[in-house]
């Protein structure tokens, strides 16, 4: 049987290692069967270094898995380290263009009757990004496990779409007093 371990403390320049260990636990020569499931969102294009297995697809849990089969001596024990992209990064520059953009939204507002509106709004969006920002820099992959890399990565991402929705309440605001929000 193959036992996959996706908690590895090996990261490499914006890549992950996924450490998979095969095990023959008979006490005859055999072939030994190795299936491990890839995180969520990883797809083929991600993996860096399949190690010598084959790429599959899961139907069910929607992921992609890395598969092989070992002829392996009695009590061999074999590693594949799988490397794959580090998916789980936003880009800081795309960030910061939100924040522009609420800035641009909220100076095309001073002066309405909606003013303090977007005020709120844009304090909303510096929160949300500096947060997001500081989030991504103590949750690099070098400095934490990769589950707490991930988890850091998904709250960011519910932190985006608050940030996207204010941006959004920011042009109703600007269509509303009869500005272009572009």
């Amino acid at each position: 049987m193959a036992l996959g371990l996706v908690c590895s403390d090996s990261a490499i320049g914006g890549k992950l290692v996924i450490v998979i260990q095969a095990a023959n636990k008979a006490s005859v020569k055999r072939s030994v069967p190795i299936r491990s499931s890839l995180p969520a969102k990883i797809t083929p294009d991600d993996v860096l270094d399949k190690a010598g297995l084959d790429i599959g697809y899961d139907v069910k849990s929607d992921t992609y898995y890395v598969e092989g089969s070992l002829e392996m001596a009695p009590g061999e024990i074999r590693r594949f380290d799988v490397v794959v992209r580090d998916i789980w990064l936003f880009d800081v520059d795309e960030v910061e263009s939100y924040r522009k953009r609420s800035n641009d939204l909220s100076s095309m507002l001073s002066g309405t009757k909606f003013s303090s509106e977007s005020d709120e709004e844009q304090g909303n969006v510096k929160t949300l990004i500096a947060g997001m920002i500081e989030r991504q820099k103590k949750n690099g992959i070098t400095t934490v496990d990769p589950i707490n890399h991930i988890q850091a990565y998904e709250t960011n991402l519910k932190s985006l779409q608050k940030v996207k929705h204010s941006i959004g309440k920011m042009e109703n605001l600007a269509m509303a007093a009869g500005l272009n929000p572009g």
